[in-house]
């Protein structure tokens, strides 16, 4: 047993180091290649220079901190965490060697991250699963040093990203859908608010809060592809393993009618929307 492993965290870890960590190293060069535009963008948002030090929350596989780590380098340093064992043992053997990378299990929500240690906090879609947003948000902020800063991405809500709902709601037409989570509970589509993460953010001591749209077409894969990867990630994951083979069967014939519906020359695309968002210190 690794050291990370002795060391769970508890909450959402129970998810991420069992069947979502899973899900998600299955589908991790798949899901790369699917939010390259989106971490693009955050990181020509966050703009990190030679020297500066960042802390990268729910790094994942470890790829965007790696990109951050080459525009730090060689004075600079990055800290990767997350809360799942399995996906910062892959950080570790595929980007453990990058010169000013560092990974760590940690709950960016509340451990102790070091004050004033940062002067940037980014995340990919690593900060809408707090059980205390407030509190998080507050522990990330007295992680910055007076300069610092923060950018992150969020999803915007559910209607306005079909890429992850359309072949969704066609199988939830022959399996159970999983009780529908609450706007404010943990979850991918909880920071859609802007006002709500205003408030948030304002909470924590955090200034100058911009949201800026970033949106465009998912770029799927071949049907087979996207099928396999909306089956196996996202809300029906868990729905489809549970079902009986014949409900299974047809929910799936649903999800690949949505998904031929919006296929293309280049494969399936779809629409996505979401928010980059960056606040300050000072």
């Amino acid at each position: 047993m690794t050291e990370a492993a002795e060391n769970k965290i508890p909450y959402q870890s129970d998810y991420w180091n069992e069947a979502g960590g899973q899900r998600w190293l299955r589908n991790l060069e798949r899901v790369e290649v699917m939010l390259a535009p989106i971490g693009d963008a955050m990181l020509a948002r966050a703009a990190a220079k030679s020297g500066e030090s960042v802390l990268d929350v729910g790094c994942g596989g470890g790829k965007l901190a790696a990109r951050v780590a080459a525009s730090v380098a060689p004075r600079g340093s990055v800290l990767g965490v997350d809360v799942s064992v399995m996906l910062i043992e892959r950080a570790q053997r595929d980007y453990g060697a990058t010169p000013c990378l560092t990974f760590r299990l940690a709950d960016a929500g509340k451990d102790n991250l070091g004050s004033g240690a940062f002067d940037l906090v980014c995340s990919r879609f690593g900060i809408m699963f707090f059980a205390d947003p407030p509190a998080a948000f507050a522990n990330i902020a007295r992680a910055l040093n007076p300069a610092g800063r923060i950018v992150f991405v969020c999803w915007q809500d559910k209607e306005r990203n079909p890429w992850m709902y359309g072949p969704a709601g066609a199988a939830f037409e022959h399996i159970p859908a999983p009780p529908p989570p609450g706007p404010e509970d943990p979850g991918p589509f909880c920071f859609a608010d802007p006002e709500r993460v205003r408030r948030i953010l304002g909470g924590a001591g955090l200034r100058h809060i911009a949201f800026e749209p970033i949106t465009g077409l998912m770029q799927m894969g071949a049907v087979d592809d996207a099928l396999d990867f909306v089956s196996t990630m996202g809300p029906t994951a868990q729905p489809l393993a549970d079902a009986e083979p014949g409900p299974r069967a047809n929910a799936l014939a649903a999800m690949r009618k949505v998904l031929v519906a919006h296929d293309t020359a280049t494969g399936v695309q779809m629409h996505y929307a979401t928010w980059l968002v960056s606040a300050a210190r000072q």
